[in-house]
């Protein structure tokens, strides 16, 4: 498969009740100067719907993002998201690339958005 990558990251997380307005923040701001990350957030884009969602995270995005909360076990598919994510090396996404994560608290992340 050609390795096209479109986007930055993408995003896991359990995008319904409580935790999907702090998650449409968190991806509006990060999309936004002066960080201008192109994210895949699958329930706001209609192209990762349209295709395997694990082709995105596999092919289509440099990284993941994960965004733990009391309710993300509570998704079956934000679970197998995860899963399918770390049973990935990261050295297969892209040849040589270096993991340069950054943890990020919600703290850390109300003190952006707000």
């Amino acid at each position: 498969m050609k390795n096209d990558i479109d986007y930055d990251a993408f995003v896991i997380c359990n995008a319904e009740g409580t935790d999907l307005d702090f998650v449409n923040r968190l991806v509006d701001t990060l999309q936004a100067p002066p960080y201008k990350l192109k994210l895949c957030a699958p329930w706001r884009e209609s192209a990762c719907f349209n295709h395997n969602v694990r082709e995105f995270i596999q092919y289509r995005c440099r990284k993941c993002m994960v965004v733990l909360s009391s309710n993300f076990y509570k998704s079956e598919e934000a679970v197998s998201q995860l899963q399918f994510a770390h049973s990935l090396s990261p050295g297969t996404w892209t040849e040589g690339q270096t993991d340069t994560g950054t943890n990020v608290t919600r703290n850390s992340v109300d003190s952006l958005v707000s």
